[in-house]
Formats: structure tokens, C-alpha cells, sequence
């Protein structure tokens, strides 16, 4: 027998786990250049993401409201590792604008970096828009009387005598702008088809647009019917 052919036999014979122990130093130097790769990629690697982040108004002061703004998000390009900008959550940003030294009618306010809510390890590269221009409205209140908004007819042969209802007038407070030429507010539609007999109707007050504030948004109406006597019906 040749010494090839004894080698080939002793390599046929040999346990299948020999090949664990085979250039065990290179096998070695590979795991760790490996891992060295795996951690330069996830903790050493930069990355860059932008995000949509919701504009919070703070300090409004007192006896004035936020009537509009002109973005009420900002996009922020951010930069970080890898590993903290993959987990980044949905709502790890945010940003903070001081409205406290605002006055009445439009202002602008610059968003930098000191208006940002960041989780920690992370830059800020790039906000848009960086000025947020925003209305400020001074807040009054006013006692409005309040109207029924009837609509339809009694049943044939009767007519309206009257209207209760409670409360007759309540306090409003809102924009002054929607506020100041105001006397009065209604009700919803009260559908008063087909009534022969004195009726009370629970009914939302109309607010519609108005942005108002109410210490009642209900009203309780009494429509007051009688058998018509030649008379027009009353109209309220």
C-alpha cells in the first residue's frame, strides 16, 4: 500500500467532527472578524431618517385661543447608529412651541433644536418648516338670548299660542371676532308638523361654526297650540 492511498484511508476513517478542529486559528480569526462586522454595522454605523413630528402649542395665555397655525407638523431629517435609528418609535418625537409671549393677531415662531422632544443619541440635521406662523384671538363671553327655530305646522285647525322655553338666554364665550355681533343664538330645526296638543321638545342649540363655548347646549321648548280661529298662524 502506498502512503497516498494509507493518508486517503486514515482521512476516510477519521470522526466527522474533525473538521471542527481543522485550522482551527483561521476558523477562529473568521468568527471574530465576523462579530467585529456585525457590531461596526449596528453600533458604529451612522444613519439618517426623517420624520413626521406633531407640533405641540404651549403656554397660550389666558383669555386668548389658538384660532389657526400654519403647520401643525414639522418634517426632521435625524441622524444617529444604526441600532437607535431602527428603533425609533413612531412617537419619539415631537416638537414644543412657546406661545407665551405671544399677542393678539399672527405671529411667527422659529422651530430649532431647542424645541425638539428627542430620545437621547440622536442629531438633528434638517427641520421643514422652520417658522410656524400662528393667530391668536382674544376669548370673550356674552349672554346670548336664545330663539326657537320652529319649523312645519300644527295639525289642520290649530295654530301656535305660544313658546316656552328654559333657558331663555345663556352665557357664550369664544373668539371675539365670532362673538362681539351676536344677540342671540338658536336652536336646531324643532319639527312641530302635525301637533294638537301642547308639546316640549329637548333640543341641541345651533353652534354650528361659531367655536363657541356654552354654559348650556340644550334648551327645552314648550310650543303651545289651539284650535285656530280665523287667525294667522304666529310665527316665532
Amino acid at each position: 500500500m502506498s502512503m497516498r492511498d494509507a493518508t486517503s484511508r486514515e482521512r476516510r476513517n477519521a470522526p466527522k467532527t474533525a473538521w471542527l478542529t481543522e485550522n482551527i486559528g483561521f476558523k477562529a480569526l473568521s468568527v471574530l472578524f465576523a462579530v467585529l462586522l456585525w457590531y461596526m454595522v449596528n453600533f458604529t454605523g451612522s444613519a439618517e431618517v426623517v420624520v413626521s413630528a406633531p407640533v405641540k402649542f404651549e403656554k397660550i395665555p389666558e383669555n386668548y385661543d389658538l384660532l389657526w397655525e400654519s403647520a401643525n407638523s414639522v418634517s426632521i431629517t435625524l441622524s444617529g447608529q444604526k441600532r437607535v435609528i431602527k428603533s425609533l418609535a413612531p412617537d419619539a418625537v415631537s416638537v414644543a412651541v412657546d406661545l407665551s409671549r405671544a399677542k393678539p393677531g399672527e405671529s411667527f415662531h422659529q422651530v430649532a433644536t431647542g424645541n425638539l422632544i428627542l430620545p437621547p443619541d440622536v442629531q438633528t440635521l434638517k427641520i421643514t418648516p422652520n417658522v410656524i406662523r400662528v393667530h391668536l384671538e382674544e376669548i370673550i363671553s356674552r349672554k346670548l338670548a336664545v330663539r326657537p327655530n320652529i319649523v312645519g305646522e300644527p295639525r289642520k285647525g290649530w295654530a301656535v299660542a305660544g313658546v316656552d322655553l328654559t333657558p331663555e338666554s345663556v352665557i357664550v364665550s369664544g373668539v371675539k371676532r365670532f362673538i362681539v355681533g351676536e344677540h342671540e343664538i338658536h336652536t336646531e330645526p324643532i319639527n312641530i308638523d302635525g301637533i294638537s296638543r301642547d308639546t316640549t321638545f329637548t333640543v341641541k342649540l345651533d353652534t354650528a361654526g361659531g367655536g363657541y363655548r356654552l354654559t348650556a347646549d340644550k334648551a327645552s321648548v314648550t310650543v303651545r297650540v289651539k284650535p285656530r280661529a280665523g287667525q294667522a298662524v304666529k310665527r316665532y
